[in-house]
């Protein structure tokens, strides 16, 4: 087993660990009959999205009662069943003779487990709506990082136990194979196995709201960013995306240190 150690201190000083043990393979607990050899065509959307995802689920223990030794085994079988449904997650990305991606669907593969407690409580490691990705990263199963889209791994799945007794549930998942709906049916379908997780609760609620940029708007969009003269032009698409990014990462009180990305993607709709 490992151990990683976080730069954030627990209540007591001490620095966060979180050690992890060996990983296990998890496959589905059925084969199926697969046609056309088991391959699975990726869009050249999917194609587009290529790359990992580190996604976080955090449950807390309200009573503080529930004991979580066999937990990861709870989940482990759960996993496998959904493998049945969600196959091509226990899958390997190949490519065909054209050079198109695909995914080889025969379970052979599996989907890599690993358990991993920390020295900590659930509560200790803040809002998890804030990122923080030294101690985030230490939550998720990263077996390497690797730029080959053919050495991410589809699906990995770690479990950090705390000892409030809550416990975070990390996917690193290559982005080409799910969006958000379809990993929530996955996570759903985990649920619905057997392992019935404590959903933690939250206050936030979503707001939706539309907004119109007119003329007037824009030309005040362009006046703020050239007003120190670093840009000398631009256009009302990048204005926008500028704008709407910005507004982003000051909502998620985002470390201005912390590099982050947006992938734009442009599709031509007329064929």
């Amino acid at each position: 087993m490992e151990a990683s150690h976080g730069g954030t201190g627990t209540g007591t000083g001490e620095a966060i660990t979180i050690t992890k043990f060996k990983p296990d393979v998890v496959r589905p607990t059925m084969k199926k009959t697969y046609d056309d050899g088991g391959l699975y065509y990726l869009s050249p959307v999917d194609e587009l999205l290529m790359g990992p995802v580190d996604i976080l689920i955090c449950y807390e223990m309200e009573d503080g009662t529930r004991r979580t030794e066999n937990l990861c085994e709870t989940i482990k079988q759960a996993l496998a069943k959904v493998l049945v449904h969600f196959y091509p997650f226990a899958g390997s990305l190949v490519q065909s003779p054209d050079g198109r991606f695909m995914v080889k669907c025969t379970g052979e593969g599996g989907v890599s487990f690993v358990e991993a407690v920390a020295n900590c409580e659930l509560r200790e490691l803040g809002d998890f709506t804030i990122p923080n990705l030294p101690i985030h990263r230490q939550l998720v199963h990263a077996c390497n990082e690797s730029k080959n889209p053919f050495d991410i791994p589809l699906l990995s799945v770690q479990v950090t136990r705390f000892q409030c007794g809550g416990f975070v549930l990390g996917l690193r998942m290559n982005h080409c194979m799910s969006d958000g709906t379809s990993l929530h049916d996955n996570i759903s379908g985990m649920n619905e196995d057997g392992s019935n997780f404590p959903f933690i609760r939250r206050d936030e609620q979503s707001v939706f709201k539309s907004f119109t940029f007119d003329l007037q708007k824009m030309m005040q969009l362009k006046k703020i960013a050239m007003e120190d003269g670093t840009i000398k032009s631009a256009t009302d698409f990048e204005l926008i995306m500028a704008f709407t990014w910005r507004a982003r990462t000051k909502a998620l009180k985002m470390n201005l240190s912390e590099p982050s990305k947006v992938l734009i993607v442009s599709m031509d709709g007329s064929e």
